[in-house]
């Protein structure tokens, strides 16, 4: 049995996980040097997000794992504010660490790809003063259904205790 612990986020309000992501088309190649990337993984942090039903990154990793950005697909998906067109790919590779130090892959079809941050303009009405501008949200990565799925495992979240795991 594999157990997998989630840290609550205290600023975010969410539980988070150390995942290692990887471009799975740099498998078995040769870098600069002539040595192997298969152990070419990039250390970041998930949030869970039980509400969505696609695994996502943000620009900032598909940067950091040198992804090529013309073989993305377009996928409309939905959500709490409707429905966008967000850009996919297949080429995302996802290890978690259990407990026990085994590595567990995340065998995912398609991961979705978002930007870094959500502008949008504001004009918010607070008594006799009126407040405009921008308001800009930094977008994170999300760990979602279809992981937890593939996974094959039960969450367990403890939310007076903040705290979680996901048992595999």
């Amino acid at each position: 049995m594999a157990i997998i612990d989630l840290t609550f986020d205290q600023k975010r309000k969410l539980y988070s996980l150390p995942v290692l992501l990887s471009n799975k088309s740099m498998h078995g190649r040769a870098n600069a040097f002539g040595k192997s990337t298969d152990s070419a993984w990039y250390s970041t942090i998930m949030y869970l997000d039980t509400g969505s039903n696609l695994t996502s990154i943000t620009e900032n990793e598909v940067d950091k794992l040198n992804l090529d950005r013309s073989t993305f697909q377009t996928q409309r998906v939905g959500g709490i504010g409707g429905f966008i067109d967000l850009l996919t790919t297949t080429e995302v590779g996802i290890k978690l660490m259990s407990n026990g130090n085994s590595m567990l892959d995340v065998k995912l079809d398609i991961i979705g790809v978002h930007e870094n941050q959500i502008k949008k303009k504001i004009r918010k009405k607070t008594g006799a003063y009126v407040q405009r501008g921008n308001e800009v949200m930094e977008m994170i990565c999300l760990f979602g259904l279809d992981a937890l799925e593939k996974l094959g495992g039960k969450l367990e979240i403890d939310m007076k205790n903040k705290s979680g795991r996901i048992i595999i």
